[in-house]
């Protein structure tokens, strides 16, 4: 059990105006951070987890993020995208990992998170990423718009965006 519950409480609560938390920003892209780190390790391994959700993340008594739920996790041994056409990939982990970011960096309040869709709709994710808040830079935006790039031939691994979430640490000067 984790102290803090998990990633898909904290969002509920930002969502419902609970502010008892008051995670500040530092504290918020240590989570994302930790979620990149953990998802690197595991791709490391040639371990694709396919349930990458907010309930799937639980927070320790300092909010750092704890990766759980490997029951559908699998091996990948190829990475020949043409022979993984329509299956989950690593790249799949790196599409729900930003859906996991826009959460909870988005200003929107009306989106819900209850059920997380790959096919999550363009306007959508516009929106959402419109609505990020001033401190995060365009280089995560941009991060972003590549991890939810719809071929996934075309979004990053967790190393690079690890190597990009490093390059935006120094120009946050709040982090």
């Amino acid at each position: 059990y984790a102290q803090n519950s998990s990633f898909y409480k904290l969002l509920q609560d930002k969502i419902q105006g609970n502010n008892s938390l008051r995670l500040d920003q530092t504290r918020i892209f240590i989570i994302i951070y930790g979620i990149a780190q953990t998802m690197k390790f595991l791709h490391n391994r040639k371990i694709v987890h396919e349930n990458l959700t907010p309930s799937n993340v639980l927070l320790d008594e300092n909010y750092e993020p704890k990766i759980t739920d490997f029951n559908l996790s699998t091996l990948y041994i190829n990475n020949n995208e043409e022979e993984k056409d329509n299956k989950i990939t690593d790249k799949s982990d790196v599409y729900a990992f930003a859906l996991l970011l826009l959460f909870i960096l988005s200003d929107d309040d009306s989106i819900q998170i209850d059920d997380i869709k790959v096919d999550i709709e363009d306007d959508i994710k516009s929106s959402m990423l419109t609505n990020l808040p001033q401190i995060y830079q365009d280089e995560l935006k941009t991060l972003l718009y590549t991890c939810l790039d719809p071929d996934p031939a075309n979004r990053p691994s967790f190393q690079s965006i690890c190597d990009s979430l490093d390059a935006i640490i120094p120009k946050i000067p709040e982090i």
